[in-house]
């Protein structure tokens, strides 16, 4: 079995809703199962092991316990020494334990400080970018997404379709934005958590899109959840992740690169047919075979 700590936000909800794969999985909400003084005491004890009836739920701290040598535990998102050093000390240590890093490693020391102790705890740590994974020593698996479902009765109501915070990328968007003017455009640009939305809902935004704008990050190279949807959903992509066109779902048709791409020839793309991927492809790329990765 694999036994499945998250965080309990919105996304990691979506993709943890059921797979479709032979083999058990049990996937837990982190915080929805501790109580305020657990999450206090987690707080506190940042870097120290604790008890582990004093940070987890009675049912997690159960399902933790009951993990034999032929289990494994996977760990999404949470490189908390307290929470690392409890769970490794809780544990069969014949467990195999794996953790996940969803986002770029801005501050090596930070993690530099926790790497090698969550290594000493028996954890292997994973990473979706591959210059991180080169750079830091870290093992490398790529972006994921839980298939999502196509709406062939879905009205289209924008042409290009961007959501996403600032994150230093003002200027790109609003050149891009100012380039593509003459399109009917849905640009959404994030500033705090207030005008976040679901991503159900997004996911709803991309099927009424013909395409889908992606902005990464300055050093971001590891594929991005945008690119996923677009193919999954046949929607084009617009990106300027130069790194794309060397991979294996890439088709000119499909990926238009921003900076590498001739914008005159912006109208041809938007109208020529998308082209569907074959099933073998895609499937690399969606959670049922990512998570066969952590048994």
């Amino acid at each position: 079995m694999l036994y499945i700590i998250y965080p309990d936000v919105d996304i990691w909800n979506y993709m943890f809703d059921g797979f479709n794969i032979d083999k058990p999985v049990t996937a837990v909400p982190l915080n929805r199962n501790c109580n305020k003084i657990q999450l206090l005491f987690r707080k506190m004890f940042q870097t120290l092991r604790s008890d582990i009836h004093l940070l987890f739920g009675k049912d997690m701290c159960k399902g933790l316990q009951n993990l034999t040598d032929k289990d494994s535990l996977l760990i999404c998102d949470y490189t908390d020494l307290c929470l690392i050093k409890t769970i490794s000390a809780s544990i069969n240590p014949n467990v195999k334990k794996s953790l996940w890093l969803w986002n770029l490693v801005r501050d090596y020391k930070k993690l530099e400080k926790r790497q090698s102790v969550i290594e000493q705890c028996g954890f292997k740590i994973y990473t979706f970018d591959q210059v991180d994974a080169q750079k830091y020593k870290l093992n490398w698996l790529s972006q994921f997404l839980k298939y999502p479902k196509i709406d062939a009765n879905v009205s289209i109501s924008s042409d290009f379709y961007f959501l996403g915070f600032e994150k230093n990328r003002k200027h790109i968007i609003e050149n891009l934005h100012e380039q593509l003017k003459q399109y009917n455009l849905d640009f959404r640009i994030i500033h705090d958590s207030r005008e976040m939305i679901s991503y159900s809902e997004n996911i709803n935004n991309i099927s009424k899109t013909r395409c889908l704008v992606e902005i990464v990050q300055d050093g971001q190279t590891g594929l991005t959840l945008r690119a996923l949807e677009a193919m999954f959903l046949h929607k084009k992509l617009l990106t300027n992740n130069r790194k794309i066109g060397g991979m294996d779902f890439y088709n000119p048709n499909n990926i238009f690169i921003y900076g590498i791409d001739d914008l005159a020839h912006i109208d041809e793309f938007m109208n020529t047919p998308f082209q569907i991927m074959p099933e073998d492809v895609c499937h690399k790329y969606t959670i049922d075979c990512w998570v066969n990765n952590f048994f």
